[in-house]
C-alpha cells in the first residue's frame, strides 16, 4: 500500500538534494575565496582541505545515502521517516537562507 503522503516525501527528498547541491556550491565559492576555515562542519572541512573534489564527492555521497535510507525505511516506518525528512529539509532551508545572507560577511 502506498502511503498518502508518499508524493510529499519524494518532493522533500528532491528539495533536500537541490538544497544540498546549493549548499555545496555556496561552500565551495565562499571557502575558495576566503579560506576553508569558513566551513563550520569539521568533518567536511577536513575533506575539503585535502581536496575540494573529495569534499564535494563525500557530501553528495552522503545525501545520496540519506535518500536511499529514507526510501528503504519509509515502508515500515513512514511517519518517523517523514518527520525526520521534514526536519532535514528545514535545516537545509535555514542553511540556504544563511548562504543567501552571505554568512554574515560583507560581500
Amino acid at each position: 500500500m502506498v502511503h498518502k503522503q508518499a508524493r510529499q516525501l519524494c518532493l522533500m527528498l528532491a528539495v533536500c538534494i537541490y538544497l544540498n547541491l546549493l549548499d555545496l556550491l555556496a561552500t565551495l565559492s565562499y571557502c575558495q575565496s576566503w579560506g576553508w576555515e569558513l566551513e563550520l562542519n569539521p568533518v567536511m572541512r577536513y575533506f575539503f582541505t585535502i581536496d575540494p573534489l573529495l569534499g564535494a564527492l563525500i557530501k553528495m555521497a552522503a545525501v545520496l545515502m540519506f535518500v536511499i535510507t529514507v526510501q528503504y525505511a519509509a515502508g515500515d516506518h513512514f511517519s518517523n521517516v517523514y518527520r525526520g525528512t521534514v526536519i532535514v529539509t528545514l535545516i537545509y532551508s535555514a542553511l540556504f537562507g544563511w548562504h543567501i545572507l552571505g554568512c554574515g560577511f560583507n560581500i
